[in-house]
C-alpha cells in the first residue's frame, strides 16, 4: 500500500487505511504536498488530525479532506461508539444532505484551488488551542475551532485511489 520512491511516499488506496505517526501531538504546524497521478481520475484521501483511541477502520478524530475536487473540506471520524468529536464550523459549511453532521464544506466550496493532476498541491494544516486552520496552495480553505480533542496522533489516508505526498514536516508550536 505504502512505498518510498523519488523522495516521495506513494499510496497505491487499496486497502482502506492509513499510516500514523507513533507520537502525539497538540500545538503544531503541519505542511505537506500532495498529487494525484496526472493520468488518473483523481480520487480520495485525507489527512487525519487529532487522531485517538482504537478503531475499525478510520481513527477517532479529524480528517482534513483530499478527495480531488473537494480538499479542504473536514469529516469527523467517530469513535468505537460510533460518536463525533466536536467542531465549531459556521453553520453555512454544514452539509446538510449528510444526515449524521459529520460533513463540512470548506469556505467558498466553489473556488478552485487544486492543481491540475500530476502537479503538486500544497497543504498548510495549523492545529492551535483547539482550532485547526486548513491552507490550501496558499487559500485558507476552512477553519474549525473548540475541537473536543485537542491532540492525538496524525494520519495519511488510503482510501480508494492512488496519491503521493511529499516534504512533509512538523513544526510544533508552544
Amino acid at each position: 500500500v505504502w512505498q518510498f520512491k523519488d523522495g516521495a511516499i506513494i499510496c497505491s488506496g487499496k486497502p482502506n487505511g492509513y499510516i500514523m505517526t507513533e507520537k502525539e501531538y497538540s500545538n503544531y504546524v503541519l505542511k505537506l504536498k500532495w498529487r494525484f497521478p496526472a493520468d488518473s481520475k483523481g480520487g480520495n484521501s485525507g489527512v487525519l488530525v487529532h487522531c485517538v483511541g482504537p478503531d475499525a477502520i478510520w481513527p477517532n478524530g479529524y480528517e482534513a479532506q483530499l478527495k480531488s475536487g473537494s480538499a479542504g473540506e473536514f469529516w469527523l471520524m467517530a469513535d468505537a461508539a460510533g460518536k463525533y468529536p466536536a467542531i465549531d464550523v459556521p453553520a453555512e459549511q454544514k452539509d446538510k444532505a449528510n444526515k449524521d453532521g459529520r460533513h463540512f464544506f470548506r469556505i467558498e466550496k466553489d473556488k478552485v484551488v487544486e492543481k491540475k493532476f500530476g502537479e503538486w498541491n500544497e497543504y498548510e494544516i495549523t492545529c492551535k488551542d483547539g482550532a485547526i486552520t486548513l491552507v490550501i496552495n496558499g487559500t485558507k480553505v476552512n477553519e474549525g475551532k473548540n475541537t473536543v480533542i485537542k491532540k492525538g496522533k496524525i494520519a495519511l489516508q488510503s482510501e480508494g485511489a492512488e496519491i503521493h505526498f511529499k516534504d512533509i514536516t512538523i513544526k510544533e508550536l508552544k
